[in-house]
């Protein structure tokens, strides 16, 4: 049932009230496949500076992933890929009550740039 729960949470088919508790995991691992612009201290500041506090050890919020990802995307428009796609999900361990994370990106194509001559 909590599985299930967190999986709409994610989906955003299902929006949590404010100060619901929806569980007590903790982040166990964050992995991030097919990014190849950006690299792991840009995401980190980005995070930061974002007031995003997505890390491994802290408490598991299904909000954080989807604004994580919105930051992820624009880095990576900001790095000439503007039709990027970014797709976060996340395994529970109930028996250890851990979450691990994936962000899997399509950057896409790269934007020609406009200052050709």
């Amino acid at each position: 049932m909590r599985r299930a729960l967190l999986l709409f949470l994610l989906a955003g088919l299902v929006t949590p009230a404010v100060g619901q508790n929806v569980g007590n995991l903790t982040v166990r691992r964050i992995a991030y496949r097919g990014i190849k612009s950006i690299n792991e201290a840009d995401l980190l500041g980005a995070y930061k500076n974002n007031k995003i506090n997505l890390s491994v050890e802290t408490p598991f919020d299904p909000e954080k992933l989807t604004r994580a990802a919105t930051v992820i995307k624009e880095l990576l428009a900001a790095h000439r890929h503007p039709s990027a796609t970014v797709k976060p999900s996340y395994e529970v361990d109930a028996s250890l009550n851990v979450v691990s994370i994936l962000f899997t990106v399509d950057e896409g194509p790269k934007a020609k740039s406009s200052n050709s001559r």
